[in-house]
């Protein structure tokens, strides 16, 4: 960006405008839910032995995209070309022994610097996962289960780095054909000349990408902004033309309620001509190394996706977004205060992410100017006199994603977001921050300034301070797992959880499951539950077994055999059960009379009588009576009734 002193400021790719064309990594929280690949689990090698056939993306355009490139002083390094692979015509199925089924599509765009995969028409069914992952399962992003599914169909997965991308799609035996999704765009990552820097080269794939200059969140400058930082997104920014970054901070409301409200740059959403594809915008939290050094890791992901406009206004560059979702309380987020005066800071701090890099900040130790001249920004913007604050860093700098960063002043309020300033150096360096005050009330109406959305009980406060998620404070989250008692993990278990909020899910591939956001001070019951194919694992060994059991004969069984051989659930192992345990190995019967075939009890609950667990009751719940705090290990052993040997899965 070049700036023509006290009169013209024209955007650049470097600074806080970018448009830098790239892509992504939630309900809608993009919230993955972890794992592994089915493809990747030792007991299903054998089955993906066979060589994935691997599909050409259609090229870039190069030429012209560097053309654009220069005309549009964009800091564009991803571009995307329209394709059309679907579950039907594209990629392999492949059959698992459990009765699920996995597909996979590999995908290259040759020269590519990394790949971002888009979707529509998306839909997971429970139970299914997604997950995308490069030729040497290191990099994997997923697995993306139906809290990802949204209202309007559209996905987005990515950055895979590299010319190369697998797609792995999983179904469960029960969801056979419910899932559907259509990939339609790949964004391609590229190394573009970066026409108005003297850095001949330069790539803005995130991590990694910015100045040396730069200053970590977490290094002693970073020590007063503790609470701050934790508000502070990174939003990769999606428009019709490719993908960029910007930064941006949730904001606190007079309500205190949480409403996830993101402030950051209306040149963010407005850009030219490109078109904002508001509802996949991702926004990450905590995306900062832990310490003050560099690390080689990237950080993980903690992401949202989507959201929609609430106001915006070009006179101070402000654009108020509201999310798709509610900020998950395992993301320890918090919404910044504001300050609404027009008093100028006796110092201030931008906390931002240039070019999509980990958490930075930038520190002026000297009082602030309401800058007094008109701008011409290009493009046909011109903000008037005094509707920005103009800053001279003493430590760090901004560049090209730091776009809509928050600028809080000596105090930690918010009082204004970056818009722009002149060519990025590493001393001294300019910018211009939109004023707070004048997007509170500026507008013509509540489109177009702050005012009803970040008061809306009229309180009239000129200041409002900042506040940890309501949701931390008053949800927790339940971490557990589901194994039989040999410690091999049971997948395709319903979770039920009831109370004054109740959802079902399945649990992973790995066993294991996450119960999410349950209202602190209430009752909930977590109850898994699993009622199929009653013969799995059921043989003459286990009617051994019992016979020896009933005739007091062998080694004692354990409470889950015990359990296991009680097909009848009387409450006792007799030759009843034997008689239904034959019926179902000889295909008389499907099912067992008076029985789910499996049942799970808590791993912390002991039995009074081990020898006679049928003697008293035992739960097949955990009740929390309140939750009130994140609950870790709460498992449960899985018994399948008939299979006292221990064979199913």
């Amino acid at each position: 960006m070049n700036l023509k002193r006290h009169f013209t400021i024209r955007y650049s790719p470097l600074l806080v405008f970018l448009f830098l064309l790239s892509n992504f990594s939630v309900i809608v929280a993009q919230r993955s839910v972890g794992g592994t690949p089915v493809s990747f689990l030792p007991k299903n090698q054998s089955a993906f032995s066979k060589e994935n056939k691997v599909i050409k993306v259609p090229a870039l355009d190069m030429a012209r995209l560097k053309k654009e490139d220069k005309a549009n002083s964009s800091n564009r390094f991803a571009a995307p070309v329209n394709v059309n692979y679907t579950l039907t015509n594209s990629g392999q199925w492949v059959d698992l022994a459990d009765g699920g089924r996995v597909w996979k599509l590999k995908i290259k765009a040759d020269n590519a610097l990394g790949l971002f995969i888009f979707y529509k028409n998306f839909y997971l069914p429970n139970g299914a996962r997604l997950f995308v992952y490069d030729e040497n399962q290191k990099q994997i992003l997923g697995g993306y289960t139906n809290l990802n599914n949204s209202d309007s169909g559209k996905f987005m997965t990515g950055m895979i780095d590299g010319e190369t991308a697998i797609i792995e799609y999983y179904e469960p035996w029960y969801a056979i054909g419910q899932g559907r999704f259509e990939i339609n765009r790949i964004m391609q990552a590229y190394d573009r000349e970066k026409f108005v820097s003297d850095d001949p080269f330069q790539t803005y794939t995130g991590f990694g990408a910015s100045l040396g200059c730069n200053i970590n969140i977490n290094c002693p400058l970073g020590d007063e902004v503790e609470d701050q930082k934790r508000g502070v997104v990174r939003i990769l920014t999606v428009y019709n033309t490719g993908v960029g970054w910007c930064s941006g901070s949730l904001i606190n409301n007079t309500n205190n309620d949480g409403t996830p409200y993101v402030l950051t740059a209306n040149h963010c959403g407005f850009l030219g001509n490109n078109i904002a594809d508001f509802e996949l915008w991702r926004y990450d939290f905590n995306y900062a190394f832990p310490t003050c050094a560099n690390e080689t890791d990237e950080p993980p992901y903690q992401s949202i996706l989507g959201g929609e406009i609430v106001s915006g206004s070009t006179v101070s560059d402000f654009l108020l977004l509201e999310l798709f979702a509610n900020v998950p309380s395992s993301y320890n987020a918090y919404f910044n205060g504001w300050n609404r005066l027009n008093t100028p800071p006796q110092s201030s701090t931008q906390i931002h992410h240039p070019f999509g890099d980990v958490m930075k900040i930038a520190v002026d130790t000297n009082e602030l100017e309401s800058y007094p001249f008109m701008t011409n920004w290009g493009d046909g913007i011109i903000t008037p006199p005094h509707s920005h604050w103009r800053s001279i860093f003493d430590s760090g700098t901004i560049e090209g994603g730091s776009s809509g960063s928050p600028l809080f002043n000596h105090n930690g309020y918010i009082v204004g977001q970056l818009h722009g300033g002149p060519t990025i150096v590493c001393d001294n360096l300019i910018t211009y921050d939109g004023k707070f005050s004048v997007s509170w009330d500026d507008g013509a109406d509540s489109t177009a300034r702050l005012k009803e959305w970040l008061d809306p009980i009229d309180s009239g406060f000129t200041q409002l301070g900042g506040i940890d998620n309501p949701a931390l404070g008053n949800s927790s989250t339940v971490f557990g797992n589901i194994e039989k008692e040999n410690g091999d993990s049971i997948q395709n278990v319903e979770i039920q959880v009831t109370g004054s909020t109740s959802i079902t899910f399945n649990n992973q591939v790995d066993g294991t499951y996450e119960a999410f956001d349950l209202t602190n001070g209430d009752d909930f019951t977590i109850t898994p539950f699993r009622n199929d194919d009653h013969r799995n694992g059921v043989n003459v060994f286990d009617l051994v077994l019992m016979r020896k059991h009933i005739l007091g004969l062998g080694t004692p069984l354990t409470p889950y055999q015990i359990i296991a051989a009680d097909v009848n659930n009387d409450g006792s192992v007799n030759i009843f059960d034997l008689v239904f345990v034959q019926k179902v190995i000889l295909l008389l019967d499907p099912t067992f009379p008076n029985n789910n075939s499996w049942r799970f009890v808590p791993i912390a609950f002991n039995f009074p009588n081990p020898s006679d667990p049928l003697s008293t009751p035992f739960p097949e719940s955990i009740f929390y009576t309140p939750i009130l705090t994140n609950m870790q290990d709460q498992n449960f052993v899985a018994i399948k009734i008939g299979d006292v040997n221990g064979s199913a899965n």
